[in-house]
């Protein structure tokens, strides 16, 4: 069997930039008496090495639209180390924006593989959203999220976006973004 057109059309569609990984679920949902979430402040400290600039602008952007599609009104707030006020700058920032709902994503380590064909392996990381009324906490997950990146046959942008996909459909899936709709022709999140 001739494999050469096979692995040219496989390198035709890897080209255009294959988005990799995929995103595993484990979440509880206390979300009795809860009112719909119309402005989500999301504290974030997912970016790393791994997790780069270029994943992380992909799951953001992905995320942000899916929201915005659903009439949730988010701000993204990345946590920054090297801001030696940070505290006093997330309390002014979400003093400011005044949200329903705080979620955070916090890096929980992981187990990487490096070499010449990129960085491959499993990121964990939990997840809270808590009322900003009640203060209670509604929904908690724990995320594994299969990656590659740095690798020329897939695209680390598009990898952040299908992220993003699949964490907006599973804040559907719970009931957390009440009256939404699943995002259309992407995989569903599993749990």
């Amino acid at each position: 069997m001739n494999t050469k057109p096979v692995f040219a059309v496989i390198m035709l569609i890897c080209l255009g930039g294959c988005a990799s990984g995929g995103a595993t679920f484990s979440s509880k949902i206390n979300a009795e008496n809860m009112i719909p979430i119309k402005k989500l402040f999301f504290l974030t400290n997912a970016k790393n090495k791994y997790f780069n600039e270029t994943l992380n602008a992909g799951f953001e952007t992905s995320l942000k639209q899916n929201l915005d599609t659903c009439g949730v009104d988010a701000l993204i707030y990345q946590y920054d180390k090297m801001d030696l006020d940070f505290k006093a700058n997330l309390k002014k920032s979400m003093d400011e924006y005044a949200p329903d709902a705080l979620m955070t994503m916090r890096s929980n380590g992981g187990n990487v593989v490096t070499g010449s064909g990129g960085n491959s392996g499993t990121l964990y990381f939990d997840l809270h959203i808590v009322d900003a009324q009640t203060q209670k906490v509604i929904w908690i997950s724990r995320l594994g999220y299969r990656f590659l990146t740095a690798n020329m046959f897939s695209s680390d942008r598009a990898s952040g976006e299908r992220l993003g996909d699949e964490l907006y459909n599973r804040l559907v899936t719970d009931g957390i973004l009440q009256g939404c709709q699943l995002k259309a022709g992407k995989s569903k999140a599993r749990s």
